[in-house]
């Protein structure tokens, strides 16, 4: 099943840099855990698949230089963050989709 999208749900944004770091912010708990997110690079969409099996899109589309940093990404740091302070960090694998 497919739930709305993270950024429907909460503020959330993704940073990377040019050695493929991926990490996803959010402020709010999210519902579930991740087990992994895959990013399609044909439509620079991005899910989070949850533990449960349901998936959850993103919601932001991932512009061509952020696309480019996170082609060879292994892992996210999915952080929360809440009133600019930390609360958690859980590492999550990154997958690129290729069909």
């Amino acid at each position: 099943m497919l739930k709305d999208s993270l950024a429907s749900e909460m503020e959330c944004s993704l940073v990377s840099n040019k050695n493929s770091d991926i990490i996803l912010l959010h402020d709010q708990p999210l519902n579930g855990v991740v087990d992994y997110i895959e990013f399609h690079p044909e439509t620079n969409q991005m899910l989070l698949i949850y533990e449960d099996g349901e998936m959850q899109e993103f919601g932001h589309k991932i512009e061509a230089a952020m696309a480019a940093n996170i082609q060879n990404g292994t892992m996210v740091q999915v952080t929360l963050i809440v009133d600019k302070v930390i609360q958690s960090i859980e590492k999550t694998t990154f997958l690129v989709q290729e069909y």
